[in-house]
């Protein structure tokens, strides 16, 4: 359902990684990810690649939260996150979700972040 609902509002915005014929779908970035360490850092290149997607989704959803564009109730990032923090989210999202990696990346992402910070109801 979260997927779902992500997917529409992220695909609607044109939030993706392009890289000349396709966006990346999940397993690529799980692949990227494996070097996150326990700490949420990047170990390799390849995980600071992934520290980049996942912090330019955060960039976009928190852009489009501001401007009015993504519901202000949808995703509530603490104030205080650290990139590191929402690398590692995203990683462990990823490795629990082993049946979604096909979906692309920047959705995962979105419904990591939704499922991992969620806003509190009033």
């Amino acid at each position: 359902q979260a997927l779902a609902l992500v997917s529409l509002i992220v695909a609607s915005a044109g939030i993706g990684a392009y890289t000349g014929g396709t966006f990346i779908k999940g397993t690529e970035l799980n692949n990227m990810c494996e070097g996150i360490d326990a700490d949420g850092n990047a170990s390799n290149t390849m995980a600071v690649g992934c520290s980049q997607f996942v912090l330019g989704v955060h960039d976009t959803m928190s852009t489009l939260t501001f401007g009015g564009l993504l519901d202000k109730g949808f995703v509530c990032f603490p104030k205080d996150i650290s990139g590191p923090q929402l690398s590692l989210a995203v990683k462990k999202y990823l490795n629990g979700n082993s049946d979604k990696l096909e979906e692309p990346a920047n959705i995962l992402v979105a419904v990591a972040f939704v499922e991992n910070y969620p806003c509190a109801e009033e």
